[in-house]
């Protein structure tokens, strides 16, 4: 892996330290929702829940797709699946050179 993933992933990690936004990032990890649903099942209020969606798809762990006027989140299960190949590698202790970089999209 390059210095720039290793970089990534403290980001990615950084962005998973917050407790509210784990739970922003469950609430889209199975099903597209809007900022208002995932604030009414969290009782957040939508600015917060706003927030921490935007923060989330800068680190492109989330992603959402406009309908009309609507916008609805999901979670980006191809850049949390490679987060977890990193963690798998690190505990099989190797240096898997062929893992795509987490940089790519």
């Amino acid at each position: 892996m390059r210095d720039d993933d290793y970089k990534e992933i403290a980001r990615i990690f950084f962005g998973f330290s917050d407790p509210t936004r784990l739970r922003v990032l469950m609430e889209v990890a199975h099903e597209e929702k809007c900022v208002g649903n995932v604030a009414k099942a969290l009782n957040l209020s939508v600015q917060n829940v706003s927030h921490h969606l935007r923060y989330l798809e800068s680190l492109g762990i989330v992603e959402f797709r406009r309908y009309g006027r609507f916008v609805r989140y999901r979670a980006n299960k191809e850049k949390i699946s490679r987060i977890c190949s990193f963690f798998i590698e690190l505990l099989e202790g190797g240096k898997n050179t062929s893992m795509m970089s987490m940089t790519d999209t």
